[in-house]
């Protein structure tokens, strides 16, 4: 394996671990733990928010994302 890509390997098993550990908690809490670029970049998409705005049921985790994406 090239020292490039060992070190993208690298790089994304951090991710990775990181996402796991924001994720052993309530929803909530693991959204606002993750890293807030990447959520972004995952509702950013106009069917994302548009199926789930239409059909989310905790206005706690509705209002964090409508936050997220600007709106």
């Amino acid at each position: 394996i090239s020292k490039e890509r060992a070190e993208i390997m690298r790089r994304n098993r951090g991710i990775l671990k990181d996402l796991k550990a924001a994720t052993c908690h309530d929803m909530l809490t693991a959204l606002k733990s993750v890293d807030q670029d990447l959520l972004k970049a995952a509702v950013a998409g106009e069917r994302f928010q548009e199926h789930f705005f239409a059909n989310a049921t905790d206005e706690g985790i509705r209002d964090y994302i409508r936050s997220v994406v600007g709106g």
